[in-house]
């Protein structure tokens, strides 16, 4: 059996992770970005399966798939149809019994899982690739996938993206993140700015930085929470004992406990909404499964963390151009 996988998504850093992903188990992955271009290719490549995403330019996943499973030129290869939108269990008996799908899966999918099914499906590759082949100048046939200022690395399963904002804007590395839903550390540059973000389940859980302002106590100052006085008194309680400046406040009884908890959540989340102020920048996820997070720091879906961060800094300028 053969193990050519055709991946039809117009998500650059979806078509980017299944790459890297498939690749190092040893299959041959090809990427299309659109509708039209994956018939086309069906034809040449001749793929073993295709994992084909539902909402693509030029021509939507279910007619696409409609035209794979009704060609008359051999026996179509087995197709899976993937959605983050269409998640009804209406929508997913239409995608099998109506457009001809072997396998509906939601986004966010689970990379584990998409790959047993990917074996049940055709088999197991014979021998795991020892490297993926760098990508021609139209990578829209071609068996690599590497966007312009982003690449992506499995090794032994876990998974680093890296690039630039100007390719991958913060929105979109945070919806790919999520979509992902695997835990890391999200590494981010811009200006002598640093700031790395712990990522549990595809969302954001802390965010450490190396902006003054933004440290908890200066933080609280800009709030209106405490004075600059109390802020240093705080700091250097905190310093001496070696205690978190949360305690100390309690300590001081400047702060309640659940004061604490609530502040430090609305600076989880303005540390995250300053990135996206950023005009550029270099970004870095490292897997970790070491890495530890209160999905509740931030109280807010990934979705409106990119609402909110788009409100509160893309000028419609930049949100049109995007």
């Amino acid at each position: 059996m053969g193990h050519r996988i055709l991946v039809v998504d117009d998500d650059r850093n979806i078509g980017q992770i299944l790459h890297a992903s498939f690749s190092a188990k040893g299959y041959e992955v090809y990427i299309s970005r659109n509708g039209e271009d994956a018939l086309e290719q069906l034809e040449e490549l001749r793929p073993d399966l295709v994992l084909l995403d539902v909402l693509l330019p030029k021509m939507n996943g279910w007619d696409v798939c409609r035209q794979i499973k009704s060609r008359e030129n051999g026996t179509p290869p087995p197709v899976i149809l993937m959605s983050a939108v269409y998640k009804t269990p209406k929508m997913q008996l239409e995608a099998k019994q109506k457009y001809g799908a072997d396998e509906f899966v939601e986004k966010p999918f689970q990379l584990s899982s998409l790959m047993d099914m990917t074996v049940r499906l055709i088999g197991e590759p014979d021998a795991v690739a020892e490297a993926a082949p760098s990508a021609p100048a139209d990578d829209a046939a071609a068996p690599a996938e590497e966007p312009a200022g982003g690449e992506a690395v499995v090794d032994d399963e876990r998974v680093e993206l890296e690039g630039t904002l100007d390719d991958v804007p913060f929105p979109e590395l945070l919806h790919t993140l999520y979509v992902m839903g695997r835990p890391g550390r999200l590494e981010m540059t811009s200006d002598g700015k640093e700031k790395t973000i712990s990522v549990m389940d595809g969302y954001p859980v802390s965010v450490r930085t190396n902006i003054d302002d933004e440290l908890f106590g200066n933080y609280l100052v800009r709030q209106h929470v405490i004075t600059a006085e109390q802020c240093a008194e705080a700091v250097k309680k905190m310093e001496a004992s070696g205690r978190l400046l949360g305690t100390v406040l309690i300590e001081m009884d400047l702060l309640s406990p659940q004061q604490v908890v609530n502040y430090l959540r609305m600076q989880v989340r303005d540390k995250l909404f300053e990135i996206f102020s950023w005009p550029s920048g270099t970004y870095r996820f490292i897997e970790d499964r070491s890495v530890t997070g209160d999905l509740q720091n931030v109280e807010m879906s990934v979705a409106n963390i990119i609402n909110e961060g788009v409100r509160r800094h893309y000028p419609y300028g930049r949100v049109s151009a995007w």
